[in-house]
């Protein structure tokens, strides 16, 4: 504490100091908090779990939007520990198929289960 407080005596170093202080209060605050939203006992999994799977949540989202053999804003995704669930309602069957091939492809993707269903046809004119 001596040392900080001869740091804190100089005016150049005041400045740096606060920046230092509140980086690391910044960092302390991110983690207390990524620690109570993600408590084991109610998720099942680890903080460094929920993040793993939120990253591959954002990497599967993005393949399936940026294919164009899938229509990614119709398909929603969840992620449990690496294993990647689809749901939604697709136009054509070989849509679901290569929803399943992009989700795979993705770094993280442990397994895919596929909900995905085909849109009912629509009725044409009488």
């Amino acid at each position: 504490m001596i040392r900080l407080n001869r740091l804190l005596q100089r005016p150049l170093q005041r400045p740096l100091l606060r920046s230092l202080l509140r980086s690391l209060l910044m960092v302390v605050a991110l983690a207390a908090g990524a620690c109570a939203v993600t408590d084991p006992d109610t998720t099942g999994r680890t903080a460094g779990e929920q993040i793993d799977d939120t990253v591959t949540l954002s990497r599967v989202k993005t393949a399936l939007l940026a294919s164009e053999a899938t229509d990614g804003a119709n398909i929603e995704v969840d992620v449990y520990l690496g294993r990647v669930t689809l749901t939604g309602v697709v136009d054509c069957r070989a849509g679901i198929e290569a929803a399943t091939r992009v989700a795979e492809a993705v770094r993280g993707v442990e397994a895919v289960e596929n909900n995905l269903r085909l849109s009912p046809p629509e009725a044409g004119p009488p």
